[in-house]
């Protein structure tokens, strides 16, 4: 043991270090252990690097903070460009839709303006058609107008209800007033139950006509354009309903018109209603408010234009109801009828200037037109007989009565007794002699009544 501890005394040492620090008589001495030193050298090391580091940090802070704030400046400007562009797009797309909104009011706008138009125009086509209806006409469109009607209903077969051609019957009811208010009611509550624009706050007049950009909104709207093409139907229809009427009644006036001509009547006709004259008094008392229609001038001008073949259709009537176009007595024998024939008491020939109608004694005799009596006693050879005069040189004559019951001159009306049937003056029995006269000058009064039976199969019932 102990050789073991004197051969370790000879082995080599590790160097020690030594730090001595003198100051004057003082000396102190430091023993530097090898893994002291080598700490403090690691320490050393650290640290200079640390020191270092925090030195370069220093240095470089600055351009690294501007460095970061220059690329956060730049996301953020790209972010704000970004958040600027779309904007722009929502403005630009809330703009579209509100010019479209627009676009469409004014298009709603203009379909319910028509339609008040086709409401007011109706009420005038009703008038008419009552009037129409009460004067007998058969009212059918006219060639053109059919042409006209049938091409665009063909256009509109989808979406357009058969109608009867007879516009008489068409327009009977309301039916196409219904069918317009029904699709008026129908756009207006799709109109109204439709969502707001989400972008723009436009006014509550505008919503329910944003078009997002999957086209839903769009899908849900009426069809416009088939609406407006449906209210061009029904005005079509309407001006041919008011053409036909007009046709009708000219048609009518007309044929009265020539039937008259050919017994030499000659009819003046008024083509207007009466207006005030130039001293300011009016030809006809009316009045009331003024309730404007909205209703085109054209229409209007066609509405009276028909309005005046109707009124023209009640003046023929009422020239008519004066004339003496009828047989003056009903289911009566004719016995002698106008012209050349053997005389009954002479036996030679003679001109006969009436027709006899053979009646019981004591029947009333009515008078055939109303007028003015100019003589009403006793004639020679026409016993008791009553003469009136209907007016343009138009009278006529009841003779051979048994009793007279007018004087000269009464007014008597159609129909108003003037006597009784007899026997008197030259007579062989009891029988009414009737006469027509044109400016004195006897006529076959057989030529009166045949045109007031065809007047009567024109003018219908009411003449």
């Amino acid at each position: 043991m102990a050789r073991q501890k004197s051969e370790n005394r000879y082995r080599s040492q590790r160097p020690v270090r030594r730090i001595i620090i003198t100051n004057g008589d003082d000396v102190h001495s430091y023993t530097v252990r090898p893994w002291l030193a080598g700490s403090l050298a690691v320490f050393g090391t650290v640290f200079a690097a640390v020191y270092l580091g925090a030195t370069a940090y220093l240095i470089f802070r600055d351009g690294l903070i501007d460095a970061s704030t220059s690329h956060t400046a730049d996301m953020q400007q790209a972010y704000e460009n970004r958040i600027a562009n779309l904007r722009g797009e929502i403005d630009r797309i809330a703009s579209r839709q509100l010019l479209d909104q627009v676009a469409y009011d004014q298009k709603i706008e203009k379909l319910l303006t028509r339609q008040a138009e086709l409401t007011d125009s109706q009420r005038l086509i009703g008038d008419l058609l009552k009037t129409a209806r009460a004067e007998g006409l058969e009212v059918v469109p006219t060639t053109a107008v059919k042409a006209a009607t049938k091409q665009d209903t063909a256009s509109l077969a989808p979406a357009m209800p058969r109608r009867s051609p007879n516009l008489s019957t068409a327009y009977a009811d309301d039916s196409i007033q219904d069918t317009i208010n029904a699709r008026f009611d129908a756009l207006m509550g799709a109109k109204a139950d439709s969502e707001p624009l989400a972008i723009g706050g436009p006014s509550p007049e505008l919503r329910g006509a944003a078009e997002p950009s999957n086209g839903a909104a769009k899908e849900d709207r009426p069809d416009l354009s088939a609406m407006s093409d449906q209210l061009k139907h029904y005005r079509l229809s309407q001006y041919a309903a008011v053409e036909a009427i007009a046709s009708a009644a000219e048609t009518k006036v007309s044929k009265a018109r020539a039937i008259m001509r050919s017994i030499g009547i000659h009819l003046k006709l008024a083509s207007a209603d009466p207006i005030p004259t130039a001293t300011g008094e009016e030809t006809s008392d009316v009045g009331g408010p003024f309730v404007p229609l909205a209703v085109s001038p054209e229409f209007v001008s066609n509405v009276e234009k028909a309005r005046a073949a109707l009124e023209q259709i009640g003046s023929v009537r009422k020239a008519v109801a004066r004339l003496p176009l009828t047989e003056p007595l009903d289911n009566a024998t004719i016995t002698s009828t106008f012209g050349a024939r053997r005389d009954p008491f002479l036996g030679r020939l003679a001109m006969h200037p009436g027709i006899d109608y053979r009646s019981p004694v004591g029947r009333d005799v009515p008078a055939d037109a109303p007028g003015k009596v100019i003589f009403a006693g006793r004639n020679g050879g026409y016993g008791n007989m009553v003469e009136i005069d209907h007016g343009k040189g138009l009278t006529t004559r009841y003779a051979h009565m048994s009793r007279i019951s007018v004087s000269t001159g009464d007014v008597v009306a159609k129909g108003d007794k003037i006597g009784e049937v007899g026997s008197t003056g030259r007579s062989t029995g009891p029988h009414l002699h009737y006469e027509t006269r044109v400016n004195g000058e006897a006529v076959d009064p057989m030529i009166y009544i045949q045109a007031g039976e065809k007047l009567a199969s024109v003018l219908g019932d009411n003449s």
